[in-house]
């Protein structure tokens, strides 16, 4: 079985130190409002790799809104891959979602 690594078709990189991201789990129908901030520990033109506070209760197949370091764009994901780092950090994998 190939490594999810093996499988990306999209190369990552490192970010700037300090990105964040605000999450928001709401109805994409309602407005942006920010639940979670989340740490970016990875980036690709496809998908960012996050640290988030358990209480984000996030599971594979989200979807969910988010906003890069008060950039004004929102933007839709899906969670993709979920891995508890401790009982109350979780590092979390998601892809954007094209419209």
């Amino acid at each position: 079985m190939k490594s999810a690594k093996t499988l990306r078709n999209s190369k990552r990189f490192n970010p700037e130190a300090g990105r964040y991201v605000l999450l928001d789990f709401n109805d994409p129908r309602v407005d942006f409002k920010p639940m979670v901030p989340g740490l970016i520990f990875n980036e690709g033109d496809k998908g960012l790799g996050l640290v988030v506070l358990t209480a984000a209760e996030l599971e594979v197949g989200d979807d969910i809104r988010l906003q890069l370091n008060d950039d004004e764009d929102i933007r839709n994901a899906s969670v993709r891959w979920v891995k508890e780092i401790d009982e109350n950090v979780v590092s979390i994998g998601v892809e954007y979602i094209e419209e």
